[in-house]
């Protein structure tokens, strides 16, 4: 576990006579502990899982997740867990983390990091670890208790929660390194253990704004808890006087103004794009989307002899496939022009493909982009 790794292994193995890292730590405890054989536990195989990222801030571009474990059914309870948890170092990185009191079995064990030296959260380019015991001895914690009990949690909890900060746009895994990932009872006897693997997609998008509203084109690139609606949307933004959505079909925009019934209040698809004209009454200048991926987001296109205009997003499927405007035309197919939004400008970047009378410019996924499509080739559903 780079720097923690030893935590479990060698800090509670100590009934296999592997407990030099325990027996030094424990040696600045009152009170003692009995050495003892492990005894055989009956253990259906526990699960170690990473929940859907949560509390999702776009003012710090961060985000959390829960690292969670489920049946634990052996005789004497979980004593101690590690983990070294690996993802992209270019996307995410950790920040913080916080072990949960489930361990402590209700307060009646005293948790003490592994090794106790380090800090509760060990961050290095991609990938963070932490790791947790549990003892029954006075003092085990720094604290005064009286002797406790010998049992752990049982079932299932949470052990920790991480956070972690955005370093750029988009989908990694977060999958444990089973090497390094174990889980002991209270006796020290090394409990059988499946991981899982959480695949997320992290979308920060840079905005602009203006004393005069500013137009800013964003994809809702994964689904986002309580972001239903046109008006969710602009809640969640801060400053918006108009979302719009495009109508392929109609060839137009279909706007709503937050707050007013002007206009419907229309539903948020997933991978669409949408438009927001943005006011400086508020001052946050990103927007961040967060979640596990949705896979299979299709595009309903329109196409025709004089190219229609059609608002996309590179999908997750597409990561590390369409990198740029001519790999987006070569995949879509009929493609006449392809453009990106310049905020800052507020005007639209074109890429004629097959041409250099335009730069072709780099997409990456979840990037918002307009293709002009026509009938020549390709299908009406993309991807």
């Amino acid at each position: 576990m780079k720097n923690v790794s030893a935590g479990l292994v060698v800090a509670l193995l100590l009934a296999l006579v592997v407990g030099v890292g325990l027996i030094q730590a424990l040696s600045n405890f009152t009170g003692g502990i009995e050495l003892r054989p492990a005894a055989p536990a009956l253990q259906t195989t526990a699960t170690i899982s990473v929940s859907a990222p949560k509390n999702v801030n776009s003012s710090t571009n961060t985000f959390e997740v829960d690292v969670n474990i489920t049946d634990v059914n052996n005789a004497n309870g979980l004593g101690a867990w590690e983990m070294e948890l690996n993802f992209d170092g270019g996307i995410i990185e950790g920040q913080a983390g916080a072990h949960d009191p489930w361990l402590s079995n209700r307060g009646k064990r005293d948790i003490v990091k592994l090794p106790p030296s380090a800090p509760w959260l060990v961050a290095e380019n991609g990938l963070v670890a932490m790791g947790a015991a549990t003892c029954p001895v006075p003092d085990c914690g720094g604290g005064l208790e009286q002797q406790k009990t010998e049992t752990g949690p049982t079932g299932e909890g949470r052990l920790a929660t991480v956070t972690f900060h955005v370093k750029g746009r988009g989908v990694t895994s977060l999958s444990f390194n089973d090497q390094k990932t174990q889980i002991t009872d209270t006796q020290a006897q090394v409990l059988g253990l499946n991981t899982t693997l959480t695949t997320i997609g992290v979308f920060p998008y840079s905005l602009v704004r203006g004393s005069s509203a500013k137009f800013n084109m964003i994809a809702l690139a994964v689904a986002m808890p309580g972001l239903n609606t046109a008006q969710d949307l602009a809640d969640y933004v801060g400053g918006a006087q108009l979302v719009m959505k495009w109508d392929a079909t109609g060839q137009k925009f279909d706007p709503y103004v937050p707050g007013t019934p002007t206009f419907p209040n229309f539903g948020l698809q997933v991978g669409h794009v949408y438009f927001l004209a943005l006011d400086n009454s508020v001052l946050e200048n990103s927007v961040l989307f967060a979640n596990t991926v949705t896979p299979g987001v299709k595009f309903n296109l329109v196409r025709d002899t004089s190219c229609k205009f059609n608002f996309i997003s590179i999908p997750v499927e597409k990561d590390g496939v369409i990198n740029n405007a001519q790999e987006l035309a070569d995949d879509v197919l009929g493609a006449q022009l392809v453009m990106k939004w310049d905020a800052v400008g507020q005007k639209f970047d074109p890429y004629v493909p097959g041409t250099p009378t335009f730069p072709n410019f780099d997409l990456k996924v979840g990037d918002p982009v307009v293709v002009c499509l026509d009938n020549t080739a390709g299908s009406n559903i993309w991807p």
